[in-house]
């Protein structure tokens, strides 16, 4: 939440006229300007702010007594929560990046606000989607590539892949956070025009 937060005042100045003429005039490409708050919203962000977790984590650690036989958990680099979170927050970043250049004012909020409006929509349409595939009417509410929960005489039914398809969906969604993220570029461009 604290990197959309920083992610949607990047291109603020943008949004007030009279902050837009120096950052309309700088000496700089569209794209500089773009890969400049990228830079700083994403991997600058996310290196500072992983690190200074894991180092209030160690100190917390460190001067915590901990109940007796119940070791402390570190979290890991390599596990896939971590690359879940990662792949999470490149959709949400690239989403409130997108706002920031989409919006005038209020980014935060207004982003925000069309977010969760777009993914209310998103699960109705799945939901229905699915309702009129299978045919059955109490059908919980679903998210695309997820579960299909329903219930039939008085029991409940859970369909859903074999495998894990956590590859898919991660690629799905860096796919999609790329996409995005060309989308604010060329909205930057727009405004510079």
């Amino acid at each position: 939440i604290s990197g959309t937060i920083f992610t949607s005042t990047v291109f603020m100045d943008y949004g007030s006229t009279t902050k837009a003429i120096p950052a309309l005039t700088l000496p700089a490409t569209t794209f500089e300007k773009w890969l400049i708050g990228w830079l700083y919203s994403y991997p600058i962000f996310m290196l500072v702010y992983t690190g200074l977790f894991f180092l209030s984590w160690y100190v917390l650690t460190l001067n915590w007594h901990w109940v007796p036989r119940h070791p402390v958990q570190q979290f890991g680099i390599g596990r896939e929560d971590l690359i879940l979170i990662f792949v999470m927050f490149s959709g949400l970043h690239s989403f409130a990046l997108f706002g920031a250049t989409f919006f005038k004012k209020l980014h935060f909020i207004q982003t925000g606000f069309v977010f969760f409006i777009g993914v209310g929509i998103f699960i109705v349409c799945n939901t229905t989607f699915l309702r009129i595939v299978t045919g059955i009417r109490h059908i919980r509410p679903a998210l695309p590539f997820g579960t299909l929960n329903f219930a039939a005489n008085d029991r409940d039914y859970f369909i859903g892949l074999k495998s894990d398809p956590s590859m898919l969906i991660v690629c799905l969604l860096m796919a999609l956070a790329v996409l995005i993220w060309v989308a604010a570029y060329y909205r930057l461009k727009e405004k510079q025009v």
